[in-house]
């Protein structure tokens, strides 16, 4: 299997204007955005250039990537997992929802590059409610369906806020969803189960640190339960 030659050569980083959830009505996400945003982490300035997310088919997202399938360029690697294989479960609340989305951006896109794909949907149609989502892409100029264009690579600081709209929407309505760093360094699956896992490539071990620092206040399954 092919080895994750790059590695993850910035450094973790926060904008705060982003990471401020604030206004989120679950105390345990406000308390994660506020440690992001106080840590003395150097945000990564990889891409400078503004460069508006892309919309891709399965055909066109392998042309980009060099692959004979865009399962390939997730397959095709060494993954390690932290050991344990901690449980990290999807809030059900819209807030907390929003919180994580904007935390998974950033965790991306504070490094570079990186690709979204909504894999299954359809799953709870009574969740869904599918024009949102397509006048949301029309914004962007794209009017192929999301089964004939289900990948959005993400290259841009300027793509922050697309990259949340997208997570959120795919959170609310249960969508099965695969994001990697184009370094793939890193690689997470959102399923429509409601829990969240991430494996990382070889090297890349101090990931493990980071995840439980930021994702820890999922692994309890109650934030955001309305209980």
């Amino acid at each position: 299997m092919a080895q994750c030659k790059a590695s993850w050569n910035r450094s973790w980083g926060v904008r705060n204007g982003i990471l401020d959830l604030s206004r989120s009505p679950d105390a345990t996400v406000t308390g994660v955005a506020a440690t992001m945003a106080n840590d003395s982490f150097e945000r990564g300035s990889a891409v400078t250039e503004q460069i508006i997310m892309r919309i891709l088919s399965i055909e066109e997202a392998a042309d980009v990537l060099k692959t004979s399938h865009p399962k390939s360029f997730f397959e095709d690697m060494e993954w390690r997992y932290p050991d344990p294989v901690p449980s990290y479960f999807i809030p059900k609340d819209s807030g907390p929802k929003v919180g994580l989305a904007r935390i998974i951006a950033n965790t991306y896109l504070d490094r570079g590059p990186a690709l979204l794909w909504i894999t299954e949907t359809g799953i709870y149609s009574s969740a869904e409610h599918m024009d949102l989502f397509v006048r949301y892409r029309r914004s962007y100029g794209e009017s192929r369906s999301i089964a004939d264009a289900p990948i959005h690579i993400f290259e841009s600081d300027e793509d922050r806020d697309g990259f949340i709209s997208l997570l959120c929407l795919g959170l609310f309505f249960y969508w099965d969803m695969e994001t990697i760093s184009l370094d793939r360094s890193l690689a997470m699956t959102i399923s429509h189960d409601e829990w969240l896992e991430y494996r990382f490539a070889p090297g890349n071990e101090h990931v493990v640190f980071y995840f439980q620092k930021y994702f820890g206040w999922l692994a309890s399954g109650k934030s955001g339960t309305g209980t």
